[in-house]
């Protein structure tokens, strides 16, 4: 490790790219200038669940909490600590004792907590994400979006590269006052074609909006999703599958009639449901179009765009931890082929060792897996000839039909028979199919498990998006994670909010389920 500098008191955040002693409150390295907010994700779900599993009482006794933070922190000890000063601070008690008010006053509530810790000798934007974290483990809106900055652009250090606040518009270009004449120097005219060109942009911008919205409308109007291999719509209800995770039974299959009723008939070579080779059931979606993202949510949701899809299978479950363990000891290694660890040994995961074999824990089979790095996630796919989904595939296969924010509508009142969501602390992951399926007969796509994609995260890739079978970017350091959990609000769970995570990671919520293309055929475990 260099030492151009010494160990700052009260710990230090060694960069993972070379190694350079970070204060803790650093938002890039020293050494290397590499962004240092690659944990910061874990950390944020690690809390949710300590929160969820403890109670929210546990934060007025703060040695006790402190000692249990220590203890679940995991890779993420720089980012708790963090977590720690403020919870010293008192920010977590503030929160929950926070009074019901306005938007205005929630956000008034952020920046005094936030200025008291960045007064008290930490970044402010260090403190914003301690605060923001805090009220998202203790279920306190503070009338953000209480997500992540951008990882992919390293944050500019505030004290030493403040960044001054943007002026007024009026005032970027003042006409010259008629005692004082000047000619236009060379920076006046500068000046005077940026704003040329932002208010060109501006225009363009808003001619963008107005068409994604008429699009978006219009998309409404024909329940969003327009097939062109077949009826969409029609659910095949089923009953759970067994504890020892094997294939679900059908049952009498329910007539919805599809959005397109002269639509061509599927070929007999594509049944509506197939098993796959690790016996899981697997339901065809057809090929068609929808609009992918909202007007409504996060910036990197934005914009609304036509997506046309080829016709593929997904499973109608996740992938559950009796499905897990039996993969693992088929594959008999805890890597993957480059050496990437598959599965963690930790007590929160439903899988465990036992007489050397992988086993789900007892009363966990049909739950689904979780903490599951991206690799075990893929490697898995792979090995039965799956794979796993696009961002857009699995948009798609969420919506079921659906331009609103869930599959059920814009109105939350019917989600809970859909999702497991916004449940009360202490509470795990429910076994699959315990709630309603979707029109497109898939269960837990809200709520539940949050699920890895196959897509890298790119927070602007929607502007650069293909309209055909978009694979997501060619390459980043973070993977695209969908669906909310089974502690996420409503909001988190919506069918077009992104997330994303350390694909090297084990997520505490993350498990996943797998695709195969619908021309291609089911292979037995390689």
């Amino acid at each position: 490790m260099p030492d151009r500098i010494p160990v700052p008191p009260g710990g230090s955040k060694p960069c993972r790219h070379c190694g350079f002693p970070n204060r803790l409150e650093s938002a890039f390295c020293g050494g290397c200038g590499k962004p240092l907010l690659v944990h910061l994700a874990q950390a944020r779900r690690r809390l949710v669940k300590f929160i969820a599993d403890h109670g929210r009482l546990i934060v007025s006794d703060h040695d006790e909490c402190t000692r249990v933070l220590e203890r679940n922190r995991g890779s993420c000890a720089a980012e708790f600590a963090v977590l720690v000063r403020a919870l010293e601070a008192g920010v977590p008690e503030a929160l929950a004792n926070m009074p019901a008010g306005s938007t205005a006053s929630r956000l008034d509530m952020k920046a005094k907590l936030a200025k008291e810790l960045a007064d008290a000798g930490m970044d402010h934007s260090t403190a914003t994400w301690a605060v923001e974290s805090w009220a998202l483990a203790l279920g306190v809106h503070l009338g953000t979006t209480d997500e992540l900055p951008d990882l992919e652009t390293p944050m500019p250090d505030p004290r030493t590269a403040p960044v001054p606040e943007s002026p007024p518009a009026a005032s970027v270009v003042r006409e010259p006052e008629p005692e004082k004449p000047c000619e236009p120097g060379p920076r006046r005219s500068a000046t005077v074609a940026l704003t040329w060109i932002l208010v060109l942009l501006g225009v363009a911008y808003g001619a963008q909006v107005m068409w994604n919205r008429s699009a978006l409308e219009r998309a409404r109007s024909q329940h969003d999703w327009v097939a062109t291999g077949g009826a969409v719509g029609a659910s095949v209800p089923v009953s759970p599958p067994a504890e020892n995770g094997g294939a679900p039974t059908p049952s009498t299959p329910a007539t919805t009639p599809g959005p397109d009723t002269n639509a061509p008939a599927q070929p007999a070579e594509m049944p509506r449901e197939i098993p796959g080779a690790d016996g899981a059931s697997m339901v065809l979606i057809p090929a068609g179009e929808f609009m992918m993202g909202s007007e409504d949510g996060h910036d990197d949701e934005r914009p609304i765009h036509r997506v046309s899809l080829g016709a593929f299978y997904v499973d109608r479950y996740e992938v559950t931890n009796a499905r897990y363990a039996a993969f693992l000891n088929k594959w008999g290694r805890e890597a993957d082929e480059n050496g990437k660890p598959i599965v963690f040994h930790d007590k929160d995961i439903g899988v465990q060792q036992s007489d050397g074999k992988w086993v789900a824990k007892s009363g966990y089979e049909s739950h689904p897996a979780d903490d599951v790095p991206w690799a075990g996630a893929a490697l898995y796919a792979r090995s039965y000839g799956k794979r796993l989904p696009t961002e857009a595939e699995w948009e798609c296969a969420c919506r079921a039909g659906s331009a609103g924010k869930w599959c059920c509508g814009d109105d939350e009142g019917p989600l809970a028979e859909y999702a497991w969501y916004g449940l009360q602390p202490g509470t795990v992951t429910i076994p699959v199919g315990q709630k309603r399926p979707n029109s497109f007969g898939l269960f837990d796509m809200h709520g539940n498990a949050e699920e890895w994609c196959a897509d890298f995260y790119d927070r602007g890739y929607y502007a650069v998006s293909l309209a055909q079978d978009p694979q997501g970017p060619s390459t980043r350091e973070l993977h695209v994670i969908r669906g909310g959990n089974w502690a996420s609000n409503a909001y988190l769970c919506r069918s077009a909010r992104r997330a994303n995570d350390d694909p090297w990671s084990g997520s505490t919520v993350a498990g996943f389920r797998c695709v195969l293309s619908a021309g291609a055929r089911p292979a037995a475990m390689r």
